[in-house]
């Protein structure tokens, strides 16, 4: 083989690993990110139901007060 053949042949190779390492990176980024994604909506579902609960009860005490008071 000719040194001009070898050369494509070891650039190829060399080409064919950086991407395959690319797109590793890439597929762990991206899961990484998924992750990060259903955390938040997990902690937006939380924070949401500790919201309601907190409004229901702040309205429960002024209907009381309301009734009480006035």
């Amino acid at each position: 083989m000719s040194k001009l053949a070898l050369f494509n042949v070891y650039i190829t190779e060399r080409l064919t690993a950086v991407a395959v390492e690319i797109a590793g990176v890439v597929e762990r980024t991206i899961t990484e990110y998924q992750e990060e994604i259903s955390r938040s909506k997990e902690e937006n579902e939380r924070l949401r139901r500790l919201l309601d609960f907190k409004l229901h009860r702040t309205g429960l005490f002024r209907f009381k007060s309301n009734e009480s008071g006035g």
